[in-house]
């Protein structure tokens, strides 16, 4: 049984692997999240069909470019999970592992709908689903992040489109065009090749500067942080709202 979390994450002798980053649309696959005691949860994404049409209904024949449509994707995001002001009752809403008995009592992402406590893990699955349902290459990254000095783990989405490279992160995202959007970053083939690769020796950590409109507030992430190798985005901040 692969799960899918961290590339350093300790969970026991019942997983035989676990991923740092998965190239699917979820379905079944169990995700684990910490809940903030050293244990990890499995969450899996559960029924998201009504996410899909609120994608449809909002895409239309003149949303042609990435950039349109990572906009559309983040308000699908938005609207369907709800913003940030619950975000202290979170783990309310999951079976810890000791309330899990069979594959039915494993609690579904789409239980979030609507609460405002949907955090990144449940953010980029989403994502990650919305894009594949797109036809674009995506993949759900886990990993560790460096934000503004500080040491955290995240979940967050490569992507990559007409032969050029994104992260994409609907939860720390960025401003273009005076709209909200999660494509806070281009980066080189070379960088998108090593960040996508799962396992604790393979990498590349992404440096990234940009406006978090969500926040009013500057953040600096290094994403996949303590990699060998590093890349320095180069992006133009943008505070016009």
């Amino acid at each position: 049984m692969k799960y899918i979390g961290t590339n350093h994450l300790a969970i026991g002798a019942s997983v035989s692997k676990v991923l740092s980053s998965f190239d699917g649309e979820f379905s079944s696959q169990k995700v684990l999240l910490a809940d903030g005691l050293g244990s990890r949860i499995p969450c899996v994404i559960g029924d998201v069909k009504e996410a899909y049409e609120m994608l449809k209904s909002k895409l239309s024949s003149d949303t042609v470019n990435i950039e349109d449509v990572s906009e559309k994707i983040f308000e699908v995001i938005w609207e369907y999970f709800g913003d940030y002001s619950n975000v202290d009752s979170r783990l309310s809403y999951y079976n810890d592992t000791d309330n899990i008995e069979s594959e039915d009592d494993i609690s579904k992402v789409s239980g979030l709908k609507g609460k405002n406590a949907a955090m990144c893990v449940e953010r980029a699955m989403l994502s990650q689903n919305l894009l594949k349902s797109l036809g674009i290459e995506s993949y759900y990254k886990q990993s560790q992040i460096i934000k503004n000095g500080d040491i955290d783990t995240h979940a967050y989405n490569i992507i990559s489109h007409n032969n050029k490279y994104y992260i994409f992160d609907s939860t720390i995202p960025t401003l273009k065009n005076g709209k909200v959007n999660p494509l806070v970053a281009e980066i080189p083939r070379e960088a998108y090749e090593q960040i996508i690769s799962s396992g604790p020796w393979v990498g590349c950590s992404i440096e990234v500067n940009h406006y978090n409109p969500l926040r009013d507030t500057d953040v600096n992430i290094v994403y996949d942080a303590g990699r060998k190798y590093k890349y320095t985005c180069e992006e133009e901040i943008n505070k016009t709202k």
